[in-house]
């Protein structure tokens, strides 16, 4: 549990470190504070995964999901102690609109066919259960999504706010911190190796994808279901046979 806390700290601050340098607020004494209560979120959510595991509620089943389940309704209370405009920044209540669905349909597809990709190239053919589909086809979207593009990312917008036009976005150094920690933090969990390499690759460019799907539509419910669509494809893509 600690070398895990401690892998998600170095995760997350070394990049919050280099968007406060590069932003210009390393010696803004509110920025600091505001950086300090994103990590804080950070904590809460391992913590919220640990104790979830460890009540030992439905602790039968092969996955985490109490822990998971108990993280996201953590995410949730949280969301409820922000400001009412960083409220309405997470997205977390906000229906999806655009003014253009066709290029969100098209990116989504695109963030699908990557992955799915990614999936079949790192297959091992170990077969796949059924607990394992469901659990992918829900709960990492629920927990990631609301909780990454989400309540932190609307913490990080509150310190560094939206000043760059990116790929038809408002977004800014914010963007920098949770597009690294969510690569970052799928990679680390592993030995340093290729593998790790090419999940951290990988999902630093999802986690680009889900940032943008979110910014573009005012609402992290596409993120969360192209984040599930993905997480579905790429597992049942690893029971194929592997040809050597």
């Amino acid at each position: 549990m600690q070398s895990q806390i401690l892998i998600l700290l170095s995760s997350i601050v070394i990049p919050t470190l280099m968007a406060l340098f590069f932003s210009g607020r390393f010696h803004d004494r509110k920025a600091w504070l505001i950086s300090l209560a994103a990590i804080a979120v950070v904590i809460l959510n391992v913590l919220s995964l640990s104790l979830g595991s460890s009540l030992g509620v439905l602790e039968s089943l092969e996955w985490n999901w109490f822990g998971k389940i108990f993280a996201i309704v953590a995410t949730f209370v949280m969301y409820f102690f922000l400001p009412p405009s960083l409220r309405i920044e997470s997205g977390l209540f906000a229906l999806p609109s655009t003014t253009n669905w066709k290029l969100v349909v098209k990116v989504s597809i695109g963030l699908l066919l990557f992955f799915w990709t990614c999936g079949y190239y790192f297959r091992d053919g170990a077969l796949i259960s059924i607990e394992t589909l469901l659990f992918q086809a829900s709960m990492p979207g629920m927990d990631e999504e609301s909780l990454y593009r989400g309540v932190l990312l609307a913490i990080f917008i509150a310190v560094f706010g939206k000043p760059f036009r990116i790929a038809g976005i408002q977004i800014g150094w914010g963007a920098l911190p949770i597009v690294a920690f969510f690569g970052l933090v799928h990679g680390l969990s592993q030995d340093l190796n290729a593998d790790a390499v090419k999940s951290i690759v990988a999902a630093t460019v999802m986690g680009a994808g889900f940032l943008w799907l979110k910014e573009r539509t005012g609402s992290i419910w596409v993120a969360v279901l192209v984040h599930n669509l993905a997480n579905l494809g790429a597992t049942s893509m690893n029971s194929l046979p592997v040809v050597n």
